[in-house]
């Protein structure tokens, strides 16, 4: 949302606040009541989650960010504004850890988790098929969201003739090989093959081959409009990053953490950052 919005809402219930005292604004700001508009589904933020946990997203502090900005921009001082800004962040910061725990408190036991994902399998039903690989592979694979974008492919001449900037899903007898060209830090790490004996996982594929027109795990609707939401459903409305926390939670070991941080393309200390690893 725009600095302007929350100025233009200040504006419309106080009037200028450049005309005004600062300790008026103080005791506006703290009246102040922000029109609220429609919001994204809170799925279709997971990737973003903690980048949004670190701002501030209370209509006081908002809407002082933005009277802060506007003083400045009109040569006027905003000491005191300043002051009490940095004193809602640290509230909002506080609050958003503590959420954040609640949260990571409330999830279910990982091999709860487990269970229900082998279930999807003895169902015969491909959608549910569909579903079952997507959760192994993030399982296997400790992949983010838009890897699952992949192509799953049969024969060796697919994958000679691979496209170097997509990611796909090579399934040869029992064995699978995820292979992704385009994740979020590609440029760093380059590609990255996961590959796994795995019969279940085989025949999932192909399963998911045969019923998906174009051979995608994730169906191309989706790819580019409601990425997160289409996965957080499959996940048992989990999402993938608090698939991360319960397996890390669940395994607690370094042998793991390093696992995942090779998988994922991120270093150990932006897991334990991100994840709450010890």
């Amino acid at each position: 949302v725009s600095q302007s919005r929350y100025l233009n809402e200040y504006v419309n219930q106080y009037g200028d606040p450049a005309k005004q005292p600062q300790k008026l604004i103080y005791k506006n700001i703290n009246k102040i009541q922000i029109t609220k508009k429609g919001k994204k589904p809170k799925e279709d933020q997971e990737e973003e989650k903690k980048e949004n946990e670190k701002k501030l997203t209370t209509a006081k502090g908002q809407t002082l960010k933005a009277v802060i900005a506007y003083l400045k921009s009109k040569g006027l001082p905003s000491y005191d504004l300043v002051v009490l800004f940095e004193d809602v962040k640290e509230q909002e910061q506080k609050k958003a850890e503590e959420n954040k725990k609640e949260a990571d408190e409330s999830l279910p036991p990982f091999m709860t988790y487990y269970d229900d994902v082998k279930r999807l399998y003895d169902t015969n039903e491909p959608e549910k098929i569909r579903q079952y690989l997507i959760n192994k592979l993030l399982i296997t694979a400790n992949c983010r969201n838009q890897d699952l974008v992949a192509t799953i492919i049969k024969t060796k001449n697919e994958l000679d003739n691979m496209d170097e900037k997509k990611n796909y899903i090579y399934v040869n007898r029992n064995t699978v090989k995820f292979i992704r060209n385009d994740y979020k830090t590609a440029k760093a790490y380059g590609s990255k093959i996961t590959t796994t004996s795995d019969e279940k996982m085989a025949n999932a594929a192909r399963i998911v081959y045969q019923h998906d027109e174009n051979h995608n795990l994730i169906p191309e609707k989706y790819w580019h409009q409601n990425l997160s939401r289409f996965v957080h459903n499959s996940t048992f409305k989990l999402g993938e990053t608090n698939i991360m926390k319960m397996y890390l939670k669940h395994y607690n070991s370094l042998s793991q953490a390093k696992k995942i941080s090779d998988n994922r393309g991120t270093s150990l200390e932006k897991l334990q950052e991100n994840y709450n690893i010890s």
